[in-house]
């Protein structure tokens, strides 16, 4: 079971629930050490009711952890991050989010500022182009985190060439740069789905592991909580994820002291 985790949003994106007090009760409740807030980053010329916080919301949240940091001090580490998407018009307002957190995760769900989500289409182009956008926010020291890598496939019905060709390209920045991967176990919600391989979850996707595992990739878990209680499942949804995942070359970090992270010394 890991020790920390840094995938948690807050209901400032619409889609959570549970005031931000009540995930760190939650994530001592389980046991962990190093608690990180990553809700959706807002963006100054994106008002986005449905996905994330808006900017006027966004010095609330930044308060609001450095004051719970203050108050459990003494029996966790918080830490304050922002999940976002690499859109390169929004390139600067992204170097100003990372300057004023801990740490930053990339997720993409959009290919353009409120556009369509990849959950609802993802062709072959779309799937290569969201590959390539991870790969330039990594390459550009932006994001510590790659979260739920294989996102596209929950509006997919198979694994394509270009899935692989994606994979790779995530894995490969990824290894050069030495950003961890993302084991994402709120993928798991959504029950296992029909593809032409089977029924299966959307993610994690055993294919792309096998490649992250090719590329000597670093991996974490993250619970992607969007409930103080979902921090109760991580270990019943790892343990399902380690029955069906391939990991091998894949090094897995579950303890906070191994996880190297661009700007840990924080």
């Amino acid at each position: 079971m890991p020790d920390f985790n840094l995938h948690t949003h807050t209901a400032r994106c619409h889609h959570a629930i549970g005031t931000d007090e009540a995930y760190v009760q939650a994530a001592i409740k389980a046991g962990l050490k190093v608690l990180g807030f990553s809700d959706h980053c807002p963006f100054a010329s994106l008002i986005d009711q449905r996905d994330r916080m808006n900017m006027e919301e966004k010095a609330g949240y930044l308060e609001s952890i450095a004051s719970l940091k203050q108050k459990y001090q003494d029996q966790i580490m918080i830490l304050s991050g922002f999940e976002f998407e690499y859109f390169p018009s929004l390139r600067q307002e992204l170097q100003q989010r990372r300057e004023e957190t801990d740490y930053l995760i990339i997720g993409n769900h959009y290919l353009t500022p409120g556009g369509v989500d990849f959950c609802e289409a993802a062709e072959d182009e779309s799937v290569l182009l969201y590959a390539q956008r991870i790969a330039m926010a990594l390459e550009e020291g932006l994001a510590d985190y790659v979260a739920h890598p294989e996102y596209f496939m929950l509006s997919r019905d198979h694994w394509s060439s270009a899935c692989d060709e994606a994979a790779r390209i995530i894995c490969a920045a990824a290894s050069r740069t030495q950003v961890p991967l993302e084991i994402n176990l709120k993928g798991m919600k959504h029950g296992r789905l029909a593809y032409r391989e089977g029924w299966r979850y959307a993610y994690p996707w055993a294919r792309f592991w096998e490649i992250a595992g090719a590329y000597g990739c670093t991996a974490v878990y993250g619970m992607d909580a969007h409930a103080p209680e979902h921090f109760e499942l991580m270990a019943k949804r790892i343990e399902e994820v380690q029955s069906f995942l391939d990991l091998s070359g894949v090094r897995v970090v579950e303890q906070w002291a191994d996880l190297r992270l661009g700007k840990k010394e924080r």
